[in-house]
């Protein structure tokens, strides 16, 4: 077994270096008068924490389409718009010369009927549910 010499411990402590302060005279300690509370309601981290959204929460609200002119969504004019907007893909799709972009045309049209006639059963099950 090696031999175990004692030796004495040395610890680096106490000043490096030594700097001077401007002016001690204008340095003070802060106001000590109470703070006004503030109006904002306090939240607790961990509420915080707990509610912070997820990656897929902050794609999906970044996905959502931002609708500025909120009287399109009445019924009456959404129908109308969505009956010229499908007008227009019909009048693109005969105009179009490019088969690649005529296919896009018509595929958009094809998705605008088809939401046409979902809107338009769900009229017709509403009407029937309020009919009794």
């Amino acid at each position: 077994m090696p031999e175990i010499t004692p030796r004495p411990i040395s610890v680096p402590s106490g000043f490096e270096g030594f700097s001077v302060a401007p002016d001690i005279a204008e340095t003070r300690l802060p106001d000590t008068s109470p703070l006004v509370p503030s109006d904002a309601p306090m939240e607790s981290p961990l509420q915080a924490l707990m509610e912070s959204p997820s990656h897929d929460t902050r794609v999906l609200k970044e996905m959502r389409p931002q609708i500025t002119q909120l009287e399109i969504l009445s019924p009456g004019l959404y129908h109308a718009l969505s009956q010229e907007t499908l007008g227009t893909f019909t009048t693109l799709t005969k105009q179009e010369q490019n088969p690649e972009r005529q296919a896009i045309f018509q595929r958009a049209a094809a998705l605008l009927k088809e939401e046409t006639s979902h809107q338009d059963l769900l009229f017709a099950y509403r009407n029937a549910l309020h009919k009794g």
